[in-house]
């Protein structure tokens, strides 16, 4: 199979991650997805980052015990990301609870 989308391999880190007791990740994934075009064949494929934060922003330590991480942990990652390689970000994205970039053109 070919994968349309990296969310479901960060899903499935996340999963086994918490079965074993550990809620606190900072995870990412680079791969390469597909999707079709205009034919009924999968002929348009891109490389793509996802990232996947849940649980404390920092380690269990004394004087940042138990802070969250948040949407802007995320946007503080994705702001790196953006330094290191340019990228270009749209509108449009099927699902609203997804932030879809892609490189600069």
């Amino acid at each position: 199979m070919l994968r349309t989308t990296l969310i479901y391999g960060l899903l499935e880190t996340m999963r086994k991650n918490a079965n074993a007791g550990c809620f606190d990740l900072k995870i990412f994934e680079t791969g390469r997805v597909f999707w079709h075009g205009k034919r009924a064949t999968f002929r348009r494929k891109k490389n793509r980052i996802g990232g996947l934060l849940t649980g404390s922003r920092y380690d269990n330590r004394w004087h940042y015990k138990d802070i969250p991480a948040d949407f802007y942990d995320i946007k503080g990652c994705v702001g790196l990301l953006s330094e290191i390689s340019p990228m270009k970000f749209r509108e449009g994205c099927r699902n609203p609870s997804f932030i879809q970039a892609g490189p600069a053109a």
